[in-house]
């Protein structure tokens, strides 16, 4: 899967919806609010055979709601999406990345952009968070931070709302927002520029710069004693046993 199908693929997975219907009738479609038009005109510049409607109707926030829709009819691609394992029912609950290989900094955009939030915290700190109801794509989404870049994080599902929301900040969310948006084109214009915004964040001097652990502090922490990870990391028994725990239950 190309970097720009890849992408495709990650969007409408969050933010589109393909439907079916008798004599091989169906379409892909993705309908976003007219602010975010740009990126379904690019879309449509790859796929030239799709076409671009705009609706109003009345919403709960605007009685002249504007959006735009996106919409590609042609069998073959909803075939190549049921085949790479897009779920045909309760998407939101299945919805995992695709059986073949693809682009990882391509399809993430897609699902952030579709899913995720990217921004700062009131104290002006960075922050990419992705908030989603299906237990494959948060998992698969861990084990990108984790292999990508060493992040370690534990989500478990809110009961509020039954969603797992996994939030990265300051020095993470900038590393991780130029894996996914620092070389590309296909991306939500608003987005992108949040994204533009936290590149200018500086930690302030009287913030405590967090120490961060690298894959050999991991290795070393799950070979050894408590005792002896304090001594050669030169860490507290309780960051120690916790960052202990956190690898032993991520490992599971």
């Amino acid at each position: 899967m190309n970097k720009e199908f890849s992408y495709f693929y990650g969007l409408v997975l969050t933010d589109g919806t393909i439907t079916t219907s008798t004599r091989n009738r169906g379409k892909i479609q993705i309908e976003l609010s007219i602010r975010d038009r740009n990126i379904l005109d690019k879309l449509h510049i790859i796929f030239p055979e799709s076409k671009i409607s705009i609706r109003q109707r009345s919403t709960n926030f605007s009685q002249n709601h504007e959006s735009c829709i996106f919409s590609l009819f042609y069998k073959k691609y909803r075939d190549y999406f049921f085949k790479q394992g897009y779920p045909k029912c309760q998407k939101a609950i299945n919805a995992r990345p695709p059986n073949c290989e693809y682009s990882k900094c391509d399809f993430w955009r897609g699902v952030i952009d579709g899913d995720g939030s990217i921004g700062q915290i009131k104290n002006g700190d960075p922050y990419i968070s992705l908030i989603t109801k299906s237990e494959d794509l948060a998992n698969s989404y861990l084990r990108l931070l984790e292999e990508e870049f060493g992040i370690i994080k534990i989500c478990n599902k809110n009961k509020r709302d039954d969603c797992y929301n996994i939030t990265v900040k300051n020095e993470d969310a900038i590393t991780l927002g130029n894996f996914l948006y620092g070389d590309s084109h296909l991306y939500l214009d608003r987005k992108y520029q949040k994204y533009q915004q936290n590149l200018s964040w500086k930690r302030t001097k009287n913030k405590i710069t967090r120490k961060y652990w690298s894959k050999e502090d991991d290795n070393f922490i799950l070979s050894n004693s408590i005792d002896n990870s304090m001594m050669k990391l030169n860490r507290s028994r309780s960051s120690i046993a916790c960052r202990k725990n956190r690898l032993i239950k991520f490992n599971k």
